[in-house]
């Protein structure tokens, strides 16, 4: 209770008992969590306070492509830790939705073991095994391997899911200040769900033939697969001096490949001048061919100096530190109408049109240095936390099938500084001011310049009550969030996909309340409270001066809401 901010935890206890099967399963009831694209199998995106959480894996950042984006199994990680909010100064480039940070599992002192089974909807079946402890007496070395497969069908005809993945770890101590942690992992998927689309006739509103089936297959059974392989290596040392300086590093490589072909229901209506799916004649359904191989490499590193210390009736921990990454990119993606589909006598062998140019081939690298500092005070009951950080990021993108080469150059400091005080009585009220700073990666702007990196500043007051005596911890916070050159998806006729533009600023107020732990033996309870944006309001954009012909003006639109889980 003495960090100024809105902090939740989902322990390994809470991901076993919930059965967690994937990321947004592990995050559903955490304060302020939302979902946008949820039922769309490529993406991982979690939202908080009306923006996209960065998502972290060890402290590093997990960075991807637009499809193949790092997958992580909850089976594979020992917790989570929500950071809602901009909290650019201890990791670095992230928006100001707040940092989704997951923790691996480690090597233990205790020997154990474990092995599950199991079975559910769509015939699915799932095993995993979880082993571990010392490796000699002394216990300097120590091991743990966690694995898992799955197979399962889904909800959609002709769409099966695969899974197989592994995570050996190993401990070396070899002295009591000094430890080192080696952590890998190897991930495949043969098969990688779907994207379906359905047209909203025959689903939400009546159909001229009657109801389209849930599990409807829209499209092509010679074009329909999505594999995935990804691999990571890195390590954490610590080494403490004395009981004033410890250092630490941690560093991890990143390697995944995509490859995903389907043909897939168009977005638009005939005229294609909106984003709702319409059937043509109330039978015949327009498509599209896609496909993309995506290949990618990170590289992030974090070195830290931590030294703790009292000045008069101050009590200090001050952290400084240097951390890097880099991102190497390149994909080759084609897109283009293609042969429709009749619902009532649908043929999933046509020869389908698939097009031989590509309308994206980026090779993008992009790489990220940052300096920072950050105090925590502590004078008794009171707790003051203050930082700065200042970042570097260069960005070069060359876009192989139009010969656009883009250049970023950007550098930004950001910072934060909050307080909170622990009353006797278990409530713990705080205020805290914070910053953050996001480079653009990506995506290609409508008007082919380099995008501007989005910053974000945010003003939360909140308060923390765990009543005495009590397992039960209780959270309440009112926020006013801004962030400044948005990134936003631009559809309509003559755009290509993944197109975007930066709509200025978006502002996002409103309350988060939540309560966590046990209030009975046996019983645990989770719950949040949140109103607020569940998106936002923009201001108007003019695409006439981007897009030649493109006359149409107006203000983009999401939705608001208020939600409860």
């Amino acid at each position: 209770m003495s960090t100024p901010a809105s902090i939740a935890v989902i322990t390994r206890d809470e991901i076993d008992v919930r059965r967690a099967q994937s990321i947004r399963d592990l995050m559903r009831y955490a304060p302020g969590i939302y979902f946008s694209n949820d039922t769309d199998f490529r993406f991982q995106e979690v939202r908080a306070r009306g923006f996209t959480v960065e998502q972290y894996l060890d402290g590093l950042r997990l960075q991807g492509g637009p499809f193949g984006f790092p997958r992580i199994d909850p089976y594979l990680i020992e917790r989570a830790e929500l950071i809602t909010g901009p909290a650019s100064i201890l990791y670095g480039a992230a928006s100001p939705g707040g940092i989704f940070n997951m923790v691996s599992k480690r090597p233990t002192e205790k020997a154990f073991g474990e092995v599950s089974l199991q079975t559910g909807s769509f015939d699915r079946i799932q095993g995993a095994f979880d082993v571990g402890g010392p490796v000699d007496k002394d216990k300097t070395l120590l091991y743990r391997i966690t694995g898992i497969g799955l197979t399962a069908n889904t909800q959609v005809d002709n769409i099966g899911e695969q899974r197989f993945a592994i995570a050996p770890a190993w401990t070396w101590r070899p002295n009591v200040d000094t430890t080192i942690t080696f952590l890998t992992s190897y991930r495949q998927d043969p098969k990688g769900g779907a994207f379906a689309l359905l047209p909203i006739q025959g689903t939400l509103v009546p159909g001229t033939y009657g109801q389209i089936p849930r599990n409807f297959f829209a499209g092509d059974l010679n074009y329909e697969s999505l594999k995935y392989k990804q691999a990571t290596a890195g390590y954490e040392f610590e080494h403490r001096f004395d009981d004033v300086f410890t250092v630490r590093q941690n560093v991890r490589y990143l390697h995944n490949e995509l490859n995903y072909v389907e043909v897939q229901p168009s977005a638009f209506t005939t005229t294609g001048a909106g984003a709702t799916l319409r059937l043509v004649d109330g039978r015949t359904i327009r498509r599209n061919f896609f496909s993309t191989n995506e290949n990618l490499d990170t590289f992030a590193a974090d070195n830290q100096l931590q030294a703790k210390f009292n000045m008069g009736p101050l009590q200090h921990t001050v952290l400084a530190g240097f951390d890097y990454q880099r991102f190497d990119f390149n994909n080759f993606a084609r897109f283009a109408a293609t042969n429709t589909l009749d619902i009532l006598a649908p043929n999933y062998t046509q020869n389908i049109l698939v097009p031989t140019a590509p309308f994206q081939n980026l090779d993008q690298h992009l790489q990220q240095r940052g300096l920072y500092v950050q105090d925590e005070a502590k004078l008794g009951r009171l707790t003051v936390l203050g930082g700065i950080r200042y970042d570097w990021a260069e960005g070069n993108t060359l876009a192989q099938n139009t010969g656009v080469r883009v250049l970023n150059d950007d550098q930004k400091p950001t910072g934060r500084i909050g307080a909170i005080y622990n009353f006797d009585s278990g409530v713990a009220p705080y205020v805290s001011y914070s910053t953050s700073f996001q480079p653009t990666s990506v995506g290609t702007l409508v008007n082919g310049q380099p995008g501007k990196p989005t910053t974000g500043e945010q003003y939360e007051a909140g308060v923390k009550y765990q009543p005495v005596g009590t397992n039960l911890m209780f959270t309440a916070a009112i926020y006013d969030l801004k962030q400044r050159n948005v990134l936003t998806t631009i559809t309509g006729p003559g755009v290509p996909p993944n197109t975007t533009a930066q709509i200025g600023e978006v502002s996002s107020r409103g309350f988060e309340g939540s309560v966590v732990g046990s209030p009975l033996p046996g019983l645990s309870l989770r719950g949040q409270y949140r109103a607020g944006p569940g998106c936002l309001d923009s201001a108007p954009l003019d695409l006439s001066g981007f897009l030649p012909g493109y006359a149409e003006r107006g203000a983009l639109r999401f939705c608001r809401c208020v939600g409860r889980a």
